[in-house]
C-alpha cells in the first residue's frame, strides 16, 4: 500500500497533473507524454524533456526488403493523438492512466538511396494521409505510478552522488 494519496487535477489546457506530497508529474494530452516531472524539489523530468513515443529503429544493412514500405507509410514521422483516457486508483493507492491513442503520418515519403551510400528523403506533402490509410491505433497504452519505487529510486541516486 502506497503511503502516498496521489492527487489526478481535471484535464486543464489539455494537460492533468498527478500529484502527492512529495512529488508532480504534468501530461500533456495532445502528445500523450510527461512532460515534467519533480520529486522531492528535485526535477527528475524538466519541461518539454520528458519521453515521446516513437516508432524509431536502427538502419541495418539488411534493411533493403523493409526501408520502402517503412517510409511509405510514415512510420518515421509518425504523429500522435490521445483519443480518450481513463484514471484508476489502484487497490496498493498507485494510479493508473490509460490513454488510446491514434498514431499517423501526415503524410508519405520515398527514400532514394536507400542501398547506396548516400540517401535523400522525399516527402509527399501533395498526397496528405486520411483515414483509410496507414495508422497505429492500439487498444490502449497504460503508464502507472507507482510513488514508492520511484522514491526509492531517486533516494538510492541522491545517495550514490554524495
Amino acid at each position: 500500500m502506497l503511503k502516498e494519496k496521489v492527487n489526478v487535477t481535471a484535464p486543464k489546457n489539455n494537460q492533468i497533473v498527478l500529484s502527492g506530497d512529495q512529488f508532480s508529474t504534468t501530461f500533456d494530452l495532445t502528445k500523450v507524454l510527461s512532460i515534467t516531472f519533480n520529486m522531492m524539489v528535485k526535477t527528475i523530468i524538466e519541461d518539454g524533456c520528458g519521453p515521446e513515443l516513437n516508432t524509431f529503429r536502427a538502419w541495418t544493412n539488411n534493411d533493403n526488403w523493409a526501408y520502402e514500405a517503412w517510409y511509405a507509410n510514415g512510420l518515421n514521422n509518425l504523429q500522435h493523438k490521445c483519443t480518450n483516457y481513463t484514471t484508476h486508483v489502484n487497490s496498493n493507492g498507485s494510479v493508473s492512466l490509460v490513454f488510446s491513442i491514434e498514431s499517423q503520418a501526415p503524410h508519405g515519403y520515398r527514400l532514394e538511396g536507400g542501398n547506396a551510400n548516400w540517401k535523400k528523403l522525399i516527402e509527399f506533402k501533395d498526397k496528405p494521409f486520411g483515414k483509410d490509410d496507414f495508422a497505429l491505433i492500439p487498444k490502449w497504452c497504460t503508464l502507472y505510478f507507482l510513488m514508492e519505487a520511484l522514491k526509492a529510486r531517486v533516494l538510492s541516486q541522491a545517495t550514490n552522488q554524495v
